[in-house]
């Protein structure tokens, strides 16, 4: 068990997720037959595995560690990065083998797009992407490429590392990221193990398709704090990965005040919690949640119109929070006007 505890001072009292990890107790491809070398390079860009391929048949998920960076028969891997905004980096989207290029889309517009305005998503779901095959009935996809920045067409012969195109947020998606999959025979195959999916947890651990260093410049997946802020109003999730809360500013006519967190890898059995204290010592705020099944992304929020004491004094009491993990601390300042 693992915990860590969101302070705010002076004086607001974010306090603390508990994490409790349940470990469950598999054909596919070997290390000895692939090398992938990474589909992204990330060395000007912070990014991190946000979801993986569900290794459990029926309606549970779980990835191949049998955690909860997955979801319901997902085959695919995603790598993001935290915020739309860092899409104007150009974060390159590489081969990981030698290949030749069966399919390509490009053209398809970058955002968020939901009811009915995602219509035109239907059977494109991919967004901008590439496909190749390769050797012994071996395919590898990329999907959710940035608009204009396909650089290579059908028939291309490619080599492992040679840039495709960008990362981007097209097709149907919640955040910027490349999904990569890879398939063999018509069957998706999780990279983490060599294994077909939802062919079971835990087992190929240590059978991963990754070259030693694919991921060196990508942080694995766990559990860890992405973001996180004060807004007046119900955040959503497209509002926090466009940017738009990034800079809302704390001022002494708040409508409401509400605090949010974006976390990756939540678990079954998490324990939320989130206080709120006023700057006399007073409570303001207690929520508690307990969390019956994991998510690869979770938004959290808490918040209250019961502003006399909390409004009108925000700007002269609240100085920083800071978030505490066993060995960690992360320091947020939120923007006063």
């Amino acid at each position: 068990m693992c915990a860590f505890r969101i302070v705010c001072e002076r004086r607001f009292f974010i306090s603390a997720f508990t994490f409790v990890v349940a470990l469950f107790s598999a054909v596919s491809l070997h290390a000895e037959e692939i090398a992938l070398s990474s589909p992204v390079n990330c060395a000007d860009a912070q990014c991190f595995i946000q979801r993986m391929p569900d290794q459990l048949s029926g309606s549970e998920y779980q990835d191949y560690q049998c955690s909860s960076f997955s979801s319901n028969g997902y085959k695919s891997t995603d790598i993001r990065v935290k915020r739309a905004t860092e899409l104007v980096k150009k974060i390159p989207v590489m081969a990981s083998l030698d290949g030749v290029v069966d399919a390509v889309r490009d053209g398809m517009p970058d955002g968020i797009f939901t009811g009915d305005k995602a219509a035109f998503i239907k059977g494109k779901e991919c967004g901008n992407g590439v496909y190749l095959s390769h050797d012994n009935g071996v395919e590898t996809q990329y999907c959710h490429l940035r608009k204009g920045s396909v650089k290579v067409k059908k028939g291309d012969q490619i080599k492992a590392g040679q840039k495709l195109a960008e990362v981007g947020l097209s097709g149907r998606t919640n955040f910027p990221h490349l999904e990569f999959r890879i398939i063999k025979n018509n069957k998706a195959i999780d990279p983490f193990n060599g294994k077909v999916v939802e062919t079971g947890c835990s087992i190929g651990k240590d059978s991963s398709l990754w070259k030693s260093d694919a991921l060196k410049n990508i942080d694995l997946a766990t559990t860890h704090l992405v973001s996180a802020g004060f807004s007046s109003k119900i955040p959503t999730l497209p509002a926090v990965v466009l940017g738009l809360l990034d800079q809302e500013k704390i001022t002494t006519n708040l409508s409401a005040f509400v605090f949010w967190v974006e976390i990756a890898g939540i678990k079954k059995g998490d324990i939320e919690e989130i206080s709120i204290v006023n700057p006399d010592g007073s409570l303001l705020l207690k929520t508690a949640k307990l969390h019956k099944n994991g998510q690869a992304l979770y938004l959290g929020y808490a918040g209250t119109t019961e502003l006399e004491n909390t409004a009108a004094n925000a700007a002269d009491n609240i100085k920083f929070c800071f978030f505490i993990f066993p060995s960690l601390v992360f320091l947020f300042k939120p923007s006063l006007a």
